[in-house]
């Protein structure tokens, strides 16, 4: 028994050293991770990342902003999926005729189409009047149709180059305008169908987004116009006030002369007339 205490305290002492030389690594290897943290992490200005600024300060903008964007692409799927969905709805009774007549189901288009290729019967007729046998006919009808393929992917090839300029254009303008109008958002502007409409047809941004907001920027020149008239005004009063007063256009005390008019002199004429002349008020009584 006093082995087995003596053993115990020996592992309890082994346990504690154990414990506090943990300690020290655990205070070591603090220490290291400190010293190992790169400087530019210590200025938090620095750090700052695009997750940070879409989660913190630009959060309510980015979500707008994606949101449209989500909005437009469901929208826009959604309704190519309804104009396929009522195409092939119209071509059920075709499509139901020809897997009948070639013993296919109607679903499998791939199948159908295999099968017309290969149908002689079909361009019997065409390659008699041709004055051709109906192997070649179909050789010739297999490269219209390769070449009408290729005709149809090199316009759908041009329209996304179109398209990819158009945004572009569309894009330099906006940042251009935000100059201009520093509340200019062309997200929110696209919303406006007649906006959309004005930059489909070619007009610049600037001119879309005038034409649509001509009211209020109205309204924005004449509270400008006026703001500025009424500056010029105050601005005048200020300059007269501070201007000093020329020589004998001082304020004076008028002065009464008690003498009649018609009993003045010439001489006493010609002396009130200067006076008046350089600004005194006289008055007669």
């Amino acid at each position: 028994m006093f082995a087995d205490e003596a053993d115990t305290g020996a592992s309890e002492g082994e346990t504690n050293d154990a414990v506090v030389s943990t300690g020290d690594d655990a205070q070591t290897m603090g220490e290291e991770k400190v010293d190992a943290t790169p400087a530019e992490q210590v200025n938090p200005e620095t750090t700052v990342s695009f997750d940070d600024l879409i989660k913190g300060e630009y959060k309510k903008d980015f979500k707008k902003a994606t949101s449209n964007i989500v909005k437009k692409r469901v929208s826009k799927v959604q309704s190519q999926l309804d104009e396929a969905n009522a195409r092939f709805d119209s071509m059920r009774p075709m499509l139901d005729a020809l897997g009948e007549k070639y013993r296919l189901d109607p679903n499998d288009i791939e199948g159908l189409n295999n099968a017309i290729l290969s149908d002689k019967a079909l361009y019997e007729e065409e390659a008699m009047e041709r004055g051709m046998d109906v192997d070649t006919l179909m050789q010739i009808k297999g490269m219209e149709q390769e070449n009408r393929l290729l005709k149809e992917q090199e316009m759908a090839h041009e329209e996304e180059l179109q398209r990819q300029q158009e945004f572009a254009r569309i894009s330099q303008e906006a940042d251009e305008l935000k100059a201009i109008y520093p509340d200019f958002d062309l997200e929110d502007e696209l919303q406006n169908e007649t906006f959309a409409k004005m930059l489909h047809l070619g007009f610049t941004v600037k001119n879309a987004f005038e034409s649509t907001h001509i009211d209020e920027l109205n309204a924005m020149q004449a509270e400008a116009i006026a703001s500025k008239a009424t500056e010029k005004v105050a601005n005048s009063v200020k300059a007269n006030a501070k201007r000093p007063a020329e020589n004998g256009l001082k304020n004076q005390p008028g002065a009464k002369v008690n003498n009649d008019i018609k009993s003045l002199t010439k001489e006493e004429l010609d002396d009130y007339i200067a006076r008046a002349n350089k600004g005194e008020s006289i008055s007669f009584s």
